[in-house]
């Protein structure tokens, strides 16, 4: 079993924790500011996040488990591109919102799909359905609404949304979506 995570005292870098042995190797070795770091469903890949020291713009990242050169698969160079959450779906594929638009990408970089989330702000949490591959939830609040929180079902194939879970304060959400909450069925219609 590996814990992955930022190493303390070195720069923010991505490091894996072996539990069996307790050591640390370092999958990455630069000076930018990295988090949310990922394992792939196989293992094989770590996403994350990382902002550029010079521009302060945050693009997601990947780099074998097992080490070697990062790639970036985002371009957060625009005035209100910026990614700030993102999660895996499926082995071969990595979801992540920039400004509001769901971009879902290969892990060459080539981008498969873009969903307008127009009308939701303050996104919170993304998780894919490790049971239906076109869906992804995500945490939000409707931009015409008011300080409450909601969970969307986003329907890749049909390129839309719809809330699921409505009206929650923001101080009854911890912002996450468990598997649990996946397992109860909800379906896109």
């Amino acid at each position: 079993t590996r814990l992955i995570g930022t190493c303390a005292g070195h720069g923010d870098n991505i490091g894996i924790y072996a539990m069996r042995g307790g050591s640390i190797t370092r999958i990455t070795d630069d000076g930018n500011k990295k988090s949310e770091a990922r394992f792939s469903p196989d293992g094989k890949w770590i996403s994350y996040i990382e902002e550029d020291a010079a521009t302060s713009r945050s693009n997601l990242c990947l780099v074998p488990s097992s080490g070697g050169k990062p790639v970036r698969l985002s371009d957060s160079s625009g005035f209100l591109n910026d990614v700030k959450i993102h999660c895996w779906s499926g082995a071969r594929s990595i979801c992540y919102l920039d400004f509001i638009t769901l971009v879902v990408t290969s892990l060459d970089g080539v981008v498969l799909n873009k969903i307008d989330l127009s009308g939701l702000t303050n996104f919170k949490a993304l998780m894919a359905d490790s049971r239906n591959p076109d869906r992804i939830y995500l945490v939000a609040r409707e931009s015409s609404g008011d300080l409450t929180f909601s969970i969307f079902a986003v329907s890749k194939r049909e390129g839309g949304y719809r809330a699921i879970k409505q009206k929650r304060a923001f101080w009854e959400m911890n912002h996450t979506i468990s598997p649990s909450f996946i397992a109860c069925g909800h379906r896109f219609s």
